[in-house]
């Protein structure tokens, strides 16, 4: 059961007993949470402190009484829990901005309906989907959300950054009082899987306004997105991300390349014996898809140089030779490609661009800036995209090929197909490229 399930548990047990004497420690385990931890999810997840939640619900029911005139003023206090009709009508005029003797005459409107956790930050769940696994629940968007954040790289990173952030979140006061703030923790993105030694971040949530001055803590914002959840014990972390796998291939939903989070109710302990809600990040239905090229023949110039140069110059001579050969669109007889090293940044390792057009096999090449060569097919994953977004579209993919359990083919070349009309280039804003990423069978 996730932490949104258990405030709407809490919700339940509250909205049941309004008119009792409700004990705030039975309250917090029928959320399975210590007291403390339960206050501060209440207020981050419906934006009250559970006592407000509370005398703002008492107070609508007195009210509905008021206007229904079921009873005296004396009697309606008693009802929900106060002393005496003075402290009833203290609280009543603080609230709702009136006597309770008044409500009706004033013509006041005032209104706190129950709330509900899993109708503000769930999604409509798939009914079929939700009898196979009940324990994964789709989230609506998460906002971004300002965050402090500390990274530990070794041995037991997140005991180890933990115990940073906590120490310096207590001496900066944002974990005393009401306070709403929530902990998260993701392994660092660029840590190795299966290491001893590895990085993990954390990070707590803090007010827009707050600044972060400190040498090794920092500040950020999450970027949000759609995300499934569901509660696990840390050590069966793998087994949920392996069910999860299995979840998306029957969902109208696909992963995501926002940041996957781990939220924590107050850090953890070296034995590693504690749970967690882990967020799966996804996204509807794939930009991305799987998809089959065969060998074919291209003719290509390859330029070497920067890449503010380069691209052009193999374009412009590629694009001129095929005017000169009347090869001038995008039909299925002939395609253009482009393949380059620019995000190769190891030093003594030229930089250089190639522009490709496929061919028949028996077309003659007479311009020495031009040669023929078979570009390898085989199995691809395959988007649509711009110019303006091509580096990230490339960086998603990367993301979406490992969620999706897929291994890259250093064999064969990774391409970039261009449209072509009137000799020219699509514009840069338009859905004017197709990237293909090598992938093994």
């Amino acid at each position: 059961m996730n932490y949104y399930d258990r405030i709407q548990n809490s919700i339940e047990f509250i909205e049941s007993n309004l008119d009792n004497c409700i004990d705030l420690s039975i309250v917090a385990e029928n959320a399975y949470m210590s007291l403390s931890n339960f206050y501060r999810m209440f207020f981050a997840l419906t934006g009250h402190s559970v006592k407000e939640y509370i005398r703002k619900r008492r107070m609508n029911l007195a009210i509905d009484d008021i206007i229904a005139k079921k009873s005296t003023i004396m009697n309606i206090a008693i009802k929900y829990g106060f002393e005496s009709s003075e402290a009833f009508s203290r609280s009543f005029k603080q609230i709702v901005g009136c006597n309770p003797s008044m409500y009706i005459e004033m013509n006041v409107k005032y209104s706190f309906e129950r709330m509900s956790v899993l109708d503000k930050y769930y999604e409509v769940q798939d009914k079929e989907l939700l009898e196979k696994y009940p324990d994964i629940k789709v989230l609506k968007k998460v906002e971004p959300m300002k965050v402090a954040y500390y990274s530990y790289y070794g041995k037991n990173p997140e005991y180890n950054a933990f115990k940073v952030l906590l120490q310096w979140a207590e001496k900066n006061k944002l974990t005393a009082g009401d306070s709403k703030f929530r902990l998260f923790g993701y392994d660092t993105p660029d840590c190795e899987p299966g290491l001893d030694e590895y990085g993990y971040e954390v990070c707590i949530t803090i007010d827009d306004n707050f600044n972060v001055e400190d040498d090794r803590v920092k500040s950020k914002e999450l970027e949000g997105g759609l995300y499934a959840v569901t509660t696990v014990q840390v050590n069966d972390i793998p087994k949920a991300w392996q069910r999860f796998k299995t979840w998306v291939k029957l969902s109208k939903y696909d992963f995501g390349s926002h940041q996957m989070l781990e939220e924590h109710l107050e850090g953890i302990n070296e034995d590693f014996d504690y749970t967690v809600d882990l967020y799966m990040p996804i996204c509807e239905k794939s930009k991305f898809s799987v998809e089959a090229l065969s060998d074919t023949t291209v003719v290509m110039c390859k330029v070497f140089g920067e890449e503010e140069k380069a691209p052009y110059e193999a374009w412009d001579i590629l694009l001129n030779w095929a005017k000169a050969n009347n090869i001038l669109n995008t039909s299925e007889k002939h395609k253009f490609f482009a393949h380059h090293n620019y995000n190769n940044k190891r030093q003594g390792i030229k930089r250089w661009y190639i522009a490709m057009v496929t061919v028949n096999d028996e077309v003659t090449i007479n311009n020495k800036r031009i040669k023929k060569e078979v570009l390898n097919g085989g199995d691809f994953i395959t988007c649509n995209t711009n110019f303006n977004k091509l580096p990230r579209t490339w960086s998603d993919a990367m993301n979406w090929s490992g969620l999706n359990g897929y291994q890259l083919n250093p064999k064969i070349k990774w391409i970039e197909e261009w449209y072509v009309q009137d000799n020219k280039l699509s514009p840069a804003e338009c859905p004017s490229i197709k990237i293909y990423m090598p992938i093994k069978s």
